[in-house]
């Protein structure tokens, strides 16, 4: 779904439910004499609206359910794009580079004198990165 599908999805849940809360007669003075028979409209219209704020929790909830699955899946995804993306990645400090020493042939170098059967074939790219420093 995409966040234009999404947010009009929520923008009509919304609208939809915006008066539809029936707003019940004023509350009857317990003192005044009152019969019983007299209160059930007022009690009618109570428990019509205690249903449906009930339906609209629970269509509140599984919105938020769903929400909540959305985001873990979201940062699911975003976690495997992260380390797909660093998978190949390795860094090299204080390796000094010039035109004579290419990077590729320095790091294959490098790794041969640590014992790691690495060749410069084996490596995508080599390149230095801009310093921290200004």
């Amino acid at each position: 779904m995409s966040n234009a599908d999404r947010k009009q999805f929520y923008t009509d849940f919304l609208n939809s439910v915006q008066g539809t809360i029936v707003k019940p007669p004023a509350l009857v003075d317990v003192d005044s004499p009152k019969r019983f028979a007299d209160l059930i409209p007022t009690i009618e219209t109570l428990v019509a609206n205690v249903r449906f704020l009930s339906e609209e929790n629970s269509q509140l909830k599984d919105v938020m359910n769903h929400l909540l699955f959305e985001n873990s899946k979201l940062k699911s995804d975003l976690d495997a794009l992260d380390q797909y993306s660093r998978r190949e990645n390795v860094c090299f400090t204080n390796i000094k580079v010039n035109e004579a020493n290419p990077c590729t042939d320095q790091i294959a170098k490098l790794c041969q004198e640590l014992e790691v059967d690495v060749s410069t074939s084996d490596l995508v790219a080599a390149h230095p990165l801009p310093s921290a420093r200004p």
